[in-house]
């Protein structure tokens, strides 16, 4: 039969106490009846009474309790009726709305507006309770299929059931201790939320776990045949500064005003020789415009030995006749900042940054921007970064999403 009134389901399910005490995070319920006691157990879906006849409590039970009180010795009572004091305690997790007349769905709210009466009733959601909660917790998509992520541990029968719309544009957190199946949680998540109608998902496999899902578009940042690579040019200015740039601020100005010189030089003459229908004025460190990373060593090296001549000549000595000269603004003040980066160009594991046999044209972006969100072949993209050094993590998720976000919104 079914069922939509919660109330009507509430018929069927049996009282396991009344409402004891309240507060903002619990409720404490007694439980009089032993064997229902014996029956409770942790995680059960509880279901209490609101203020309104249309609107129920929905929680989470916690605990389970039986005290025995100590009795007077003087005072003459059946110690059979009066030895224990059984309770439970009941975290609220939200609302429950019995939404009336055809064509209307029930609601589930993760809000608590009103709170339990004194002596109120509490019931154990049995079967079709739980799965009117889900229902109104889920969104089917219109091929009628839910996000799926299990069973609950209480009762096997009843589909743990998520709204993926809210689910996936909200943060949410796994956690578990070390083999506890968080891994295989997430892709059984995956798995259910491939097979939705108008899912399009990206994961950032940072450990090479989820390289084994047949369904999904397996995408791998290095430099290797078929990997992704992500240009010096991807990366805004700060991005490029906390690679290789020193953040003591004796050395650091010198630095930064050198990698941003030639940055800004080159963006723009990329702009004005390719790009005609384009302002070069409009171009910041941060505009994405190809640069050659060789190209901004190269002038790193030369300024950094540069003299410059004064305009004028000596006028005797060996030198006689010859233009005079001063060290230039970056004379010596760039071999740190040299060495670190001709190190992470020399390093391999740094390749899919510092390779630019294909990354060389403004297109590449394109084509980056294709492989990542343009593929409709695949709803779930995974992006391999097993390869990817510990220190450039964060920049490459950052570099990723920035792309993702950026295209989505204009």
């Amino acid at each position: 039969m079914d069922i939509k009134n919660i109330n009507d389901c509430l018929v069927q399910v049996h009282c396991i106490g009344t409402v004891e005490s309240v507060d903002t995070r619990k409720v404490i319920v007694s439980v009089e009846n032993e064997s229902v006691l014996n029956t409770l157990k942790i995680n059960d879906i509880v279901i209490l009474d609101g203020n309104n006849y249309d609107e129920k409590l929905i929680g989470i039970l916690t605990k389970v309790t039986k005290k025995k009180i100590e009795l007077d010795k003087e005072e003459q009572v059946d110690e059979e009726e009066f030895n224990s004091n059984n309770c439970c305690i009941i975290n609220l997790v939200g609302s429950f709305y019995n939404k009336y007349g055809v064509g209307k769905e029930n609601k589930f709210k993760r809000a608590i507006n009103t709170y339990p009466e004194i002596n109120s009733k509490v019931y154990q959601a049995n079967e079709t309770a739980m799965q009117m909660i889900m229902n109104a917790v889920s969104s089917k998509s219109t091929n009628g299929i839910n996000l799926e992520i299990g069973h609950f541990a209480s009762n096997r029968e009843v589909a743990a059931l998520l709204d993926g719309n809210r689910f996936f544009q909200r943060h949410a957190c796994i956690v578990g201790s070390t083999g506890s199946g968080k891994s295989y949680t997430v892709a059984g998540i995956l798995e259910k939320a491939n097979k939705l109608e108008h899912a399009n998902m990206i994961v950032f496999d940072l450990h090479g776990e989820y390289n084994e899902l047949s369904y999904a578009d397996q995408i791998k940042i290095c430099d290797e045949s078929g990997g992704l690579y992500i240009p010096l040019w991807f990366f805004n200015y700060e991005e490029i500064h906390s690679l290789f740039v020193e953040s003591s601020e004796g050395t650091s100005t010198n630095q930064r005003a050198a990698v941003i010189n030639y940055i800004l030089q080159k963006k723009k003459e990329y702009i004005k020789n390719n790009m005609s229908s384009v302002s070069e004025e409009i171009v910041t460190a941060d505009t994405p415009v190809p640069f050659s990373a060789k190209g901004l060593i190269e002038y790193l090296e030369e300024q950094n030995i540069l003299e410059v001549d004064t305009g004028e000549v000596y006028k005797t000595g060996e030198n006689k006749g010859q233009p005079k000269t001063k060290r230039g603004q970056y004379y010596d003040k760039l071999t740190n900042l040299i060495t670190r980066l001709r190190t992470k160009m020399d390093d391999k594991k740094y390749g899919f940054v510092f390779n630019e046999k294909s990354t060389e044209q403004v297109e590449y972006l394109n084509l980056f921007a294709s492989r990542i969100i343009g593929n409709t072949t695949h709803k779930i993209k995974v992006i391999d970064l097993s390869e990817v050094p510990s220190d450039m993590l964060s920049i490459v998720i950052g570099i990723v999403t920035r792309i993702i976000y950026d295209i989505q919104f204009w």
